[in-house]
């Protein structure tokens, strides 16, 4: 499933430089997702924004997400680029937000 989620927090991954530990809100119920990312894109200031996320069990890019350890930290899905949802303009690594859109 690719659902609009909203950034809770965001933390470095300790003795990994570039990648993130983003925890994400997937509904209105309050349910949260820990997803590791490399997305430059993707930091503290982004707390509170919308964000495109495919979750365990997504086709993206005709492979399916899975729960992955990522620099010793578990992720639960993917923060999904441009590239990754068909969609022309940004760039690949670069994470998708939405001004306008409700989490779900």
């Amino acid at each position: 499933m690719i659902v609009v989620a909203e950034v809770v927090s965001v933390e470095a991954v300790a003795g990994k430089e570039k990648l993130k530990s983003v925890e994400v809100r997937i509904d209105e119920e309050g349910t949260r997702r820990s997803i590791v990312t490399n997305a430059p894109n993707v930091l503290e200031e982004k707390v509170g924004k919308l964000v495109v996320v495919a979750l365990e069990g997504a086709e993206v890019d005709g492979e399916t997400v899975r729960r992955a350890t990522v620099g010793g930290r578990v992720s639960e899905g993917v923060v999904c680029d441009s590239r990754m949802l068909g969609w022309s303009g940004g760039g690949a690594g670069v994470a998708v937000f939405l001004d306008e859109a409700r989490v779900g």
